[in-house]
């Protein structure tokens, strides 16, 4: 099973719709995608009520509940993925919660809000060991001048 971590410091760069977009598009009939809510404002759980379909699955999740969810649906044999949506901060419980993957996705849009803050995110995910990337989201697309043609 792989699991990524969605992470940032940064609250509102993101983490809860690239996760939800990751786990739709990882998805299959037969094979759920797992959404690990362990967000204290739960907006996985709240997209999953207002959603007609009955997957990805979404499980609320606190980090010392992390490894039992997990296990479980390592057991359960379906789960080819599962992605966590992390609290915003950077803390032991982000720590923990990176403990248990094998990638770390770290969203930022282009601000040098958000830019500043993924340091210490990268800077977790290089302590740990763990491969991450950064996706840039909320690009504004570029305007169209006499010298560019789109």
């Amino acid at each position: 099973m792989h699991v990524i971590a969605v992470a940032s410091q940064k609250g509102g760069a993101g983490k809860s719709t690239f996760a939800v977009n990751l786990a739709v598009l990882a998805d299959e009939e037969g094979v759920p995608s797992l959404l690990i809510d362990m967000d204290e404002q739960g907006s996985l759980s709240v997209w999953q009520g207002l959603r007609k379909a009955p997957t990805p699955l979404v499980v609320p999740s606190r980090p010392e509940e992390l490894a039992e969810v997990l296990d479980t649906a390592r057991r359960d044999g379906r789960i080819k993925w599962a992605f966590l949506d992390a609290p915003p901060l950077s803390n032991e419980s982000v720590a923990l919660m990176m403990r248990a993957v094998s990638l770390v996705l770290i969203p930022a849009r282009p601000s040098i809000f958000d830019l500043s803050a993924i340091a210490a995110t990268i800077g977790m995910a290089h302590e740990l060991e763990r491969p991450f990337f950064v996706a840039l989201n909320a690009v504004p697309r570029a305007a169209a001048s006499p010298r560019c043609r789109t």
